[in-house]
This record gives C-alpha cells, structure tokens and sequence, in this order.
C-alpha cells in the first residue's frame, strides 16, 4: 500500500478499466479493527495516520480538512439551504494548516491527500462556487496534481449544477453522496440501487474524465429494536455491501466506498424512528462481512 497515492492517480488517469473496488474509506476510525482492509482512511487525529501507516504495511490517510478559520457552516436548527460560508483570512488559515500539517505528511508518505468535509454546501448548489471552488482550488495549487481531494455532499447539491461534463469542482479527484435505506420497508440491494441509479443520472454525466466516485453504504442500525429489529437490520446491511462491491468492481467510475458509520454514538443521530446510533462495530454480521473485504484485489 506504499503507493497509494501514485495508484490511485493512475486509476484516477484511466478511462475505459474494468472496475475492481479499488479503496475502502470509513466515517469512523479504529485502526486495529480497520487495518487490512481500510486501505483509505479518514483520519482527523495525526496519530491515527501514523498507526495506519505503521500497522497497515504504509497505508496513507486522507487528513480531514479543519473548518476552523476557514469555513462556517448554518447555525444549528436552521435549514442547510443556508450556504457554508467563508470566513475572513480563511486563505491563510488553510495555507498554513497545509504547510504545517499535510505537506509533510504527503512528503513522508502518511498522507495520501485531503477529505475536505461532509455536506459542507447541503441542498445549496451555489455555495459549490462560492464556497468550496475557491478551497480546492487554493489546495490544488498548494499541493500540486498529485495529492488526492475528496468532498462528500448532499444529492441536491449537485442536482443544482449545469449537467454537463466538468460542472462539478474540477480540482475534485473523488466525490460522493449518500443515500440510505434502510428499516423494515427495504431489502437488501435496494440501497446500492438508489446510489447507482443518482450516480448515473445525476453525478457521473457531471464529471470530467478523471474523477471517480466514492459510494457511502450506510452501516448503522437503530436502537429501536419494534421500528427495526438489529438482527434483521444487520442481516440486510452486511448483504447490502455485497451489492456495493458488485457495482464498484463493474464500473470504472466508482472508485470505492466510505461506510458511514463505524463507531457506535450515545446521542441521536436522526429524528425518530430509527436514531441511526450503532455502527458497524456494534453489528457483528456487518463487522465480519466488512473484515473480510479486500479492495484493490479483483478476485474476491
């Protein structure tokens, strides 16, 4: 995994290769569970970049971009059609978080690139270009062609923008969107059908030649043990990955996956019925299908 960074340009330069679920990401860290098999990880925590490369054979991290001094997301409690805003002097607070932080990480390897945020611009197509064109393009200049720049975003982000070839954040090398489902009316695969049938229709006809897309399979359970029992809803989630993989490794545009999410919380994560607080970790049928999954190997 020492070459990530080279091997994941070189995909990312290629068009018409047949697919072969290339990297694997997670909303979430826990490096002895994840190494092995989490060959992308996000990573806020620089320690957490160190162990995977140390225990994971060089596995490179994708370092999370701060908001802090940079960007201002809408007061909680009002609606994200209120666009993320840049800050004053958010150009120095960025060039500098990259000189002191991820420019020596990608020089020593650690690093493969930059997760620049989730749903920074939800349901606001504009602040793409008020907002987040002008992140990646000053990270683009700051660090050259090389190093990865990932954003994950609201569907309704990108359903603003023109639906032509290059619309979507040029500087961007790998973007995605999630779209659950999930709870006692959906089977398995009907996720990974949802996110497929968006991606072809919405983001792929947006792309410029060289990105790719990374799918977010929601890996997360409810407390609500009568809305949605855990069992069941485990059973479905670890089948539902299946259907990812399958997709991932037959179509070249799909990069790989980011799970959301791994690590089980102790406060709501949505509004009722189903409070979305167990992860993968607390979902043991999911956990063993995930520990088995090797991205980049075609013959799994």
């Amino acid at each position: 995994m020492r070459c990530l960074a080279l091997s994941l340009s070189l995909l990312l330069a290629a068009t018409g290769v047949d697919g072969a679920f290339s990297f694997m990401s997670y909303y979430g860290v826990d490096v002895p569970k994840q190494v092995g098999w989490v060959n992308l990880p996000v990573v806020t925590a620089f320690t957490d970049a160190d162990a995977f490369y140390a225990q994971g054979n060089g596995t490179q991290s994708m370092l999370r971009m701060p908001s802090q001094n940079i960007y201002q997301r809408p007061p909680k409690g009002t609606s994200h059609e209120q666009s993320s805003q840049l800050l004053p002097g958010w150009r120095s607070a960025l060039t500098g978080w990259v000189a002191a932080n991820l420019t020596p990480r990608l020089h020593n390897q650690t690093s493969a690139g930059v997760f620049i945020g989730d749903e920074i611009c939800c349901h606001n197509a504009s602040c793409l270009g008020s907002t987040l064109a002008p992140i990646t393009q000053t990270l683009r200049s700051l660090v050259g062609p090389s190093a990865l720049l990932y954003l994950n975003e609201c569907g309704d982000t990108v359903t603003g923008l023109p639906k032509t070839a290059g619309a979507l954040l040029p500087d961007l090398d790998l973007f995605g969107v999630d779209i659950y489902r999930y709870g006692p009316a959906h089977k398995a695969g009907d996720e990974a059908a949802a996110v497929r049938e968006f991606a072809e229709s919405d983001i792929f006809p947006r792309f410029r030649p060289t990105q790719r897309f990374m799918a977010v399979p929601g890996t997360f359970t409810c407390s609500n043990e009568s809305y949605s029992p855990a069992a069941a809803e485990d059973t479905r989630v670890a089948a539902e990955l299946g259907f990812y993989v399958s997709w991932a490794k037959a179509e070249p545009r799909v990069a790989g996956l980011n799970p959301w999410h791994f690590k089980n919380r102790t406060s709501p994560q949505h509004s009722p019925p189903c409070n979305m607080e167990v992860g993968a970790e607390g979902m043991p049928k999911t956990l063993a299908t995930l520990q088995a999954l090797r991205p980049g190997q075609t013959n799994q």
